[in-house]
């Protein structure tokens, strides 16, 4: 964009201070404060943005923006405080997101509890927590790496009852024993003058849970424990199926646990037009903010409930699949 010497004569320069809060989902939105002069106002940019999500208000009216090679312009009809949003863009491989922060201004980064920083900026001013988020002050120039804390996949598992191997078959009665047994030995054994000698076992009791020897004859009346055990067990984990699959169906899945009221609202007003819509027509119905319906709709992106499809400078929004 080439501006004409006289608009030139009215830019004002402004340096801004700037807040990154990197939320749940690994979304990071930049809030800006700086004070805006009547007419032409120019601003710097520190983190490259998404063009399509930027926002500016002054005292509380929306402005026009235009952005051009990290600057952003914006007429202001009279002095200000102006603010500015928008969407970082980000960078990412192997699970890892990164960003850059130009300048040499002061930068307050908020972390959610979720996000792992994967590098620490060199001249950091301050340390606290807001709530459980962690807030870092620091100076610029710096770049920014961060993943985010995945659900593992054996999370459910303290839903499984710990009393599940309690429906085995119970021990034999500690009273249980076998009949006493006596054997005469043949002479086999000898003392050292060569005279046979008699030996005698005497009763044998068989303990709740030690292996004992039974007579041939009665080796038929004992029940076999190995088959009762194995079909309690194949019983047990039936019913635990069951259970996994009954609350699936009542909407308990991990996957339907993570959307909220808005995230439904979203995914049934695209299904209402027919499952696609552009996004800015969806924003104008629906009344969301532009950033706050961008942060949606990259979450349900991720979870694959939509896909988000470029047409020109506009956004298509094309459902998936429909919340449960």
């Amino acid at each position: 964009m080439r501006l004409c010497p006289l608009l030139l004569l009215l830019l004002v320069f402004h340096q801004a201070t700037l807040v990154l809060t990197i939320d749940s989902s690994g979304i990071v939105e930049a809030d800006l404060r700086v004070v805006a002069a009547e007419g032409l106002n120019e601003v710097a940019l520190p983190a490259e943005p998404l063009p399509e999500t930027i926002e500016v208000r002054v005292d509380g009216r929306d402005l026009i923006p235009i952005y051009e090679n990290g600057s952003l312009y914006f007429f202001s009809p009279s002095p200000g405080e102006a603010e500015i949003t928008y969407l970082v863009n980000l960078t990412a491989a192997d699970g890892e997101f990164r960003f850059r922060v130009r300048g040499s201004d002061r930068v307050d980064l908020i972390l959610d509890p979720n996000v792992i920083l994967l590098t620490v900026p060199e001249r950091v001013e301050n340390l606290t927590y807001l709530d459980s988020r962690l807030l870092i002050e620091f100076r610029a120039p710096e770049e920014i790496a961060y993943a985010v804390r995945r659900e593992t996949a054996t999370r459910p598992k303290a839903e499984t009852p710990e009393t599940t191997t309690a429906k085995t078959a119970a021990p034999p009665p500690a009273t249980e024993t076998v009949e006493a047994v006596t054997i005469t030995t043949s002479p086999a054994s000898f003392t050292e003058t060569g005279a046979p000698s008699k030996t005698t076992l005497t009763t044998l009791t068989k303990p709740p849970s030690a292996r004992t020897e039974t007579p041939e004859g009665a080796a038929g009346a004992q029940p076999s424990y190995g088959v009762l055990i194995f079909g309690l067990g194949v019983i047990a984990v039936g019913v635990l199926l069951g259970l996994m699959l009954y609350r699936g169906r009542r909407g308990g899945g991990f996957e339907e646990s993570g959307l909220s009221e808005l995230d439904r609202l979203i995914l049934e007003a695209i299904r209402e037009r027919g499952g696609s819509v552009l996004q800015g027509r969806l924003q104008n119905e629906l009344g969301i903010p532009k950033t706050t319906l961008w942060r949606r709709v990259k979450k349900l992106e991720k979870l694959g409930y939509l896909r988000i499809v470029k047409e020109g400078t506009v956004n298509r929004l094309i459902l998936l699949h429909e919340a449960s």
